[in-house]
Parts: C-alpha cells; sequence; structure tokens
C-alpha cells in the first residue's frame, strides 16, 4: 500500500474545503525593492501563493489595483527577507520581482498553497505508520496501513491548518473521531498481532510470521531445563 496522496485527502479523507485558506492581508509595500509587509508572516523560501484585490469599489471610487508587475491568478514563489516582510519570485528559486512599478491601490491580501501542508502531512503520517510497523514487524502490503495513514494524515492536516480556530477545528470533528474510533484501534490491534482466522494450527500459543499473526493463548506451564519429580 503506497503512502497517502493529495489526491486520497480530499476523495477519501478530507472534505475539500478544508483546503481553503482564508486571505491574509499584506500591511504595506515598498516600491522600489518589491517588498511586501505582514508581520508574523510565516513564510518560508519557496511557498507558493496567490495575490487577492481585497478593496471593495463603490461607483465613482477607483477600483483597487496590484503593484504594477503583480497579477491576480499567477502562482508566485516567497522570498522571506525578515519575521515581517518578503518579496515574490515566479519560481521557487528565481530572483525577486523588482522593483514594482507602483505600490497598488487599495487593500489586497496573499492566498496561499495547502498543497505543501497536505504533502507534509501526507510524509508524516506515512512516516509514523512506517515507524510503527518497523518497530513491531508488521506486513506494509496490508489495506488498513493505507487506510489508517489516509486518516491519520487527513488529521494532522486540519490539527494544523485550524490550530488557534475552535470553530475550523470543530467544523471536521468528524474526521477526528473516524480516526480515533475506527482506524487507530484497528492500527493498534494490527501491530499487537491481531488474531488472524487460519494463520496458526490448533496449538493456541504458537506463534507464526509477524507479529499479525499472533494469535494470544494461555501460556503453557515451565517446568525449567529438567523432567519434573514424580512421586
Amino acid at each position: 500500500m503506497a503512502k497517502p496522496t493529495r489526491s486520497d485527502l480530499l476523495t477519501l479523507g478530507l472534505p475539500a474545503p478544508a483546503v481553503v485558506q482564508p486571505p491574509q492581508h499584506v500591511e504595506q509595500v515598498t516600491a522600489a525593492t518589491g517588498t511586501l509587509y505582514m508581520r508574523g508572516h510565516g513564510l518560508s523560501l519557496g511557498d507558493a501563493l496567490e495575490l487577492r484585490i481585497l478593496t471593495s469599489t463603490t461607483i465613482g471610487a477607483t477600483p483597487g489595483a496590484l503593484p504594477t508587475g503583480l497579477a491576480e491568478g499567477v502562482t508566485y514563489y516567497a522570498r522571506p527577507v525578515a519575521a515581517g516582510a518578503f518579496q515574490l519570485a515566479t519560481t521557487p528559486t528565481g530572483s525577486a520581482i523588482a522593483p514594482f512599478g507602483s505600490v497598488g491601490v487599495g487593500r489586497f491580501a496573499i492566498l496561499l498553497d495547502s498543497g505543501a501542508a497536505l504533502d507534509q502531512a501526507c510524509d508524516d503520517a506515512w512516516a509514523t505508520v512506517l515507524s510503527d510497523l518497523t518497530a513491531h514487524g508488521g506486513d506494509v502490503e496490508a489495506p488498513i496501513i493505507g487506510i489508517a495513514a489516509r486518516y491519520l494524515a487527513a488529521r494532522l492536516y486540519v490539527a494544523h491548518m485550524a490550530a488557534g480556530d475552535a470553530a475550523k477545528a470543530a467544523s471536521y470533528d468528524g474526521i477526528a473521531a473516524l480516526y480515533a474510533e475506527v482506524y487507530a484501534p484497528k492500527l493498534a490491534a494490527y501491530f499487537r498481532g491481531i488474531p488472524v482466522r487460519g494463520a496458526t494450527d490448533a496449538t493456541p500459543t504458537v506463534s507464526e510470521g509477524s507479529p499479525r499473526f499472533r494469535v494470544l493463548g494461555p501460556a503453557a506451564p515451565s517446568f525449567g531445563t529438567s523432567s519434573p519429580e514424580v512421586v
């Protein structure tokens, strides 16, 4: 069973609305250096994002506009220069776009691409499951492994994206409950050595194969290395 993917999370584990990220307002622009300011932006080099104009227009008012040289509907990549400032590039490791022809008109925001967070959740969930399998000698081809990893990834993603937002976290309680109540117990039983029908012979204490095929039963009494004395 392969590592979960973005598609797995969206189609079988994570509702599509969960990946819709709210716009984050840009507070200030320096056109000469192509620098955008946003306190605590949390961006890393190469993070993908788009820009959205937020200013509402009224009759007779000047419509909002992005800084000259930038456009909506285009994927840009972050180049942080400080905790509260960053520049943009057209490729993940490209040079910063600078200067801007203007600072723009009105307010605009960035929209982060949720794909990176989804990929990280998939990687983390798969690493966690494989670590347990390695420790307990389980079978990585078992279907339950992929299913559990998918729901664990969805739970990790929601925990990350909904941190500090109780309402958003509550809207995805079903994912957490499904993992905690259904798949986590199955996975735990699998790691312990869940009894599998037909995997052993009639002797209850026989252990065959990996821990997945262990059938637990009463241990036979131990008399040491010598035969018990008959009185």
